[in-house]
């Protein structure tokens, strides 16, 4: 690489320190001994997707915890255990996770029956576990060695209860469970509350799961369901597989009243259960509709930590994820964070040691250290419980949505007094509170182009709330808005069935990136809450049935409906929705309410909804993934510094290429590193600072890499071909051209700054500097004409005349340089002549080297005439024959030099030597002073002396001044 010392010593420092930076930050990949976690799930079966969607929530987080360097350098790898939601194989498989000597802890079992079988070979090998899914009672109790990150079944049976009471209005309660452990003590706990809820059990209908004759088992407890308890509410206590046949019996059948599903069915297995029948499948949900089910977790209603999660899977799995992949990504995190604080042993002795400290590092995880995590808050109880609320979700075609009531505990030592007295349900030691659910929808009419130099975009939407009766929660408030916006009077509404529907058309001018994204990605969206009701009174939902945002849906079926909003001619193209609802706390500003209850501020539920976006533009920036940006950065770095140490090989070309490549490895990945670096820690600033610093690059670096193509694919071609170097004129021209479009181009996008008005700037300083150079341009231009005549080139031998054609008054050297100013001489004495190009033109050049590089040249020698010119022919022979030995410094021997006799004078006789030289090789001078020094050594040796001119000096006498002379007569 052509690249001046300096400039090549900077540029390594610059990489190494940019390494070094990204290295500390993000992405310096674990390498030491493993740290193995085993997932004990279904990953196999007819609940396989729950296993497997759990598997890739883990996945994605310990990829995370694996950029940032690992726990202490050592990288988290998954082991997958498969059991099928089989407690047998639960209890075979427990051994073999217990006895491999690197598995630190386990993550499983989604039923409670496989996590009950298993936890007692975990608790007698010493083996911490957390379960995602279990929810029986019995599997943390009694059991120091097993957590939990999801509510147990007596919260989940007691929220039914009260839940079927307070919010259906049930009067006649059903029950009907499996006899497994899961669904046999959430019939108890509904059993023992169902009276304290005022309710009437109509029936308790229990069936063993197992049984042959399972589906007659269960048409006969629809028939029976149907007859006892009329319109009151039903609730089912079982695994998937039965759930469904069981659903499609009670439909068939003509069941009318409510349905309550344990958690344990509001799965994907569940769902994709009623795909084998036509009805589903002409229909969606068409089983399930107006199902009310306990769902673990809901992203309708979810907080940023949950829009963010659903974005990084659908980004990288392509689909959406259910609530098994957002507590197991909990209980992923929850164990990165405990492996960290245990400060494990880098080379443990044992491993039961780092599974007792990974064990007491668990138990120590409460309310004051407690892990945030994509379904909230995640620590544990005494008995390892987490302690998490227990949403209710209701069917609606083939998606579970938010219902429209939730039931919240009042928290511990809560004064109850600052709730709403019409809204508080006591039951037993319990007090939980009603909040009321709201499905907002928004669609996007048109963006107008954003400005993110001013940060503003404008939008027209439609935007409509659906929630049951009550008071009305339009009142809204838009706070990332510019201006205050009123919606007006609705275009449409509706109240049927018990729903009130709203429909308003608005638009204005809201804040861009009113949220976080990726680097080189923005946010359009609009936020807004209830102007007056706070979060303990009204949720706002995301409605993604009616926005058409269902879980079924692809990315590239979710991006192609954002595409959908943005004019094709726009800069700018959407990659995803962005939606999420999030608590935002509001000063009080002094509302007497607030004040009689001792706060300042109020908090409310705020819903974001919009798009994200990026330039659209054909580019290599951002088109790497996350978790491949680490190891293709260590690629870059090594293969980049490797071929700068080792230096100019023999396979230019390839190391061209592998320049290249290396070159803007470096460069996709480092910017979005440094990127997400500055947008999670820097701020607005850092921001704007790194993109403008890689938009600099990404028009350098490629002129640099085009620049250096031209030189190993032309100019050193050339000069193998020909054997002459190219000038550097020509040299320094092409690459000049090539560095001037490149700053065009720089400026025109990175600076935004129209070109026009560049040329003209241009043209008037070219002006301006064209009359202050003149001179220079002169020597410019006829440089460019020496080069192409090709008079003389690098390395010829030239004689510049002086006012005569004499070498006394002329410049004798060898061209080592022609630039774009002046044309350098080495002389014989090792001297550096600089001569203007603009002189060279106007004067005679004698090219010693052309039209071959052997030159011929003369030296003249006077002889005396009395001596024998047959003598003196062979005495000079003789010289010359010394002069031509190797090493002598003196005339080529081929051809030999020549001896003739020129003229004769008074003086003597004229003998001219003839040699030939190779200017390249021995200086003129050189040779001269050799040829000299042998003629003159021959002729002193013989006696003989260099003839001179000769003058004869005649004396004449002078008269004698004292002699008188004889006077002249006088006439």
């Amino acid at each position: 690489m052509h690249l001046p010392p300096l400039f090549r010593i900077v540029l390594v420092l610059v990489v190494l320190a940019l390494a070094a930076f990204l290295m500390r930050t993000s992405d310096s990949d674990a390498r030491g001994k493993p740290i193995r976690i085993a997932f004990a799930g279904p990953t196999s079966g007819p609940s396989a997707e729950d296993g497997l969607s759990a598997v890739r929530a883990i996945e994605l987080v310990f990829d995370r915890a694996n950029a940032r360097g690992g726990i202490g350098g050592r990288p988290l790898v998954l082991d997958i255990y498969d059991d099928r939601n089989e407690a047998e194989r639960a209890r075979a498989n427990a051994p073999e996770i217990t006895g491999e000597t690197n598995t630190i802890a386990v993550i499983g079992h989604n039923y409670s029956s496989c996590s009950l079988a298993a936890g007692e070979i975990y608790a007698r090998d010493g083996l911490p576990a957390i379960s995602t899914a279990a929810t029986s009672v019995v599997v943390t109790r009694d059991n120091p060695w097993y957590f939990r990150t999801i509510f147990n079944d007596r919260s989940q049976g007691r929220l039914i209860t009260i839940y079927a009471r307070a919010v259906l209005g049930a009067e006649r309660f059903g029950i009907v469970h499996e006899t497994e452990t899961y669904g046999a003590y959430l019939g108890e706990v509904m059993s023992e509350w169902a009276p304290m809820a005022q309710l009437t059990l109509a029936g308790l209908w229990a069936f063993d799961p197992n049984q042959t004759d399972l589906d007659a088992r269960l048409s006969q407890v629809a028939q029976e369901v149907t007859r006892a308890l009329g319109n009151g509410v039903l609730v089912l206590a079982m695994q998937p597989a039965a759930g469904v046949e069981l659903v499609k019996q009670l439909r068939d059948h003509g069941f009318s009243g409510e349905i309550i599903v344990s958690d344990a069915l509001a799965s994907q297995a569940f769902i994709d259960g009623f795909l084998e029948y036509p009805e589903e499948r002409a229909r969606p949900g068409h089983y399930t509709r107006g199902i009310y089910a306990i769902t673990p977790f809901l992203f309708d209603s979810g907080g940023k930590a949950a829009a963010a999660f659903m974005r990084d899977y659908v980004g990288r799995y392509d689909r959406s994820p259910d609530w098994y992949a957002a507590f197991a990504a909990d209980a992923a995190s929850v164990l990165v964070e405990a492996l960290e604080r245990a400060e494990l042993d880098p080379e443990p002795e044992t491993i039961e040691a780092d599974r007792l400290l990974l064990r007491d590092s668990l138990a120590s995880t409460d309310a004051f250290n407690a892990v945030a995590g994509v379904t909230g808050s995640n620590y544990f109880d005494a008995i390892g419980d987490s302690v998490k609320p227990v949403p209710m979700g209701r069917f609606l075609n083939g998606e579970i949505v938010t219902a429209f009531q939730q039931l919240r505990l009042v928290p511990d030592g809560q004064d109850v007094s600052s709730f709403d007295p019409k809204r508080i349900i006591s039951l037993g030691e319990q007090r939980r509170y009603r909040v009321d659910v709201a499905q907002v929808g928004v669609r996007a009419r048109r963006f107008g182009d954003p400005d993110f130099h001013q940060g503003v975009f404008e939008l027209d939407f439609d935007i409509w709330f659906r929630h049951e009766g009550g008071p009305a929660v339009e009142e809204i408030v838009f706070t990332n808005a510019v201006e205050p916006i009123d919606l007006g009077e609705p275009i449409d509404s509706s109240d049927e069935g018990g729903l009130r529907y709203r429909l308003y058309r608005g638009s204005g001018l809201f804040r861009t990136d009113s949220r976080l994204a990726e680097y080189g990605e923005h946010v359009l969206a609009m936020s807004f809450h209830n102007r007056e009701r706070t979060q303990r009174d009204l949720i706002f939902a995301i409605d993604p049935i009616g926005m058409n945002l269902g879980r079924s849906r692809t990315r590239d079926q979710r991006t192609a409906q954002a595409n959908a909003l943005f004019d094709p001619s726009s800069g700018w193209v959407p990659t995803d929705f962005l939606f999420s609802q999030d608590a935002v706390d509001e000063h009080a500003l002094g509302h007497p309410s607030y004040l009689a209850k001792g706060a300042s501020t109020r908090t409310f539920s705020e819903l974001t909804v919009g798009v994200i976006v990026k330039r659209r533009s054909l580019s290599l920036r951002g088109i790497v993934e996350a978790r491949y940006r680490s190891l293709l950065f260590g690629v870059g770095l090594v293969g980049f510094l490797a071929l700068f140490a080792v230096g100019r090989s023999r396979m230019p070309r390839l190391r061209w290429l592998l320049q290249s490549v290396f070159v803007l490895i470096l460069l996709i990945v480092s910017e979005p590193l440094l990127g997400n670096w500055a947008v999670q820690h820097g701020g607005s600033y850092y921001v704007t600072l790194v993109n403008r610093v890689f938009g600099v690059l990404w028009w350098l670096v490629p002129a640099g890499l085009v620049h250096l193509a031209i030189v190993r694919f032309f100019w050193e071609p050339a000069e193998e071909r020909s054997g002459h170097p190219v000038p550097t004129l020509l040299r320094a021209f092409v690459a000049s051209l090539v560095y001037l479009l490149a700053s065009f181009g720089l400026v025109a996008f990175v600076y935004d700054y129209k070109l026009t008005g560049l040329l003209a700037t241009s043209g008037v300083f070219a002006m301006i500097i064209g009359l202050a150079v003149q001179l220079n341009i002169t020597n410019i231009f006829a440089g460019i004409a020496l080069n192409i005549e090709r008079s003389f080139r690098v390395g010829d031998w030239i004689m510049i005349h002086g006012p005569r054609p004499d070498p006394d008054d002329s410049v004798i050297g060898m061209v080592i340089d022609i630039n774009w100013r002046t044309t350098r001489l080495k002389t014989a004495a090792d001297t550096l002549i600089v001569v203007p190009n603009g002189v060279i033109s106007e004067k005679i050049i004698t090219n010693f080297s052309q039209p071959d590089e052997m030159s011929r040249y003369q030296l003249d020698f006077m002889i005396d005439q009395s001596v024998p010119p047959a003598r003196v022919v062979q005495l000079l022979e003789a010289a010359l024959d010394d002069a031509v030995q190797p090493g002598a410094n003196g005339p080529v021997a081929d051809p030999r030099p020549k001896i003739r006799i020129d003229s004769t004078s008074e003086n003597g006789i004229k003998y001219i030597i003839y040699y030939r030289l190779v200017p390249r090789d021995v200086s003129p001078n050189q040779a001269r002073h050799t040829v000299n020094e042998c003629v003159l050594d021959h002729l002193r040796k013989a006696g003989i002396e260099l003839a001179y001119p000769k003058r004869q000096i005649h004396e004449v006498p002078a008269p004698n001044r004292d002699e008188t002379p004889n006077p002249e007569p006088v006439g």
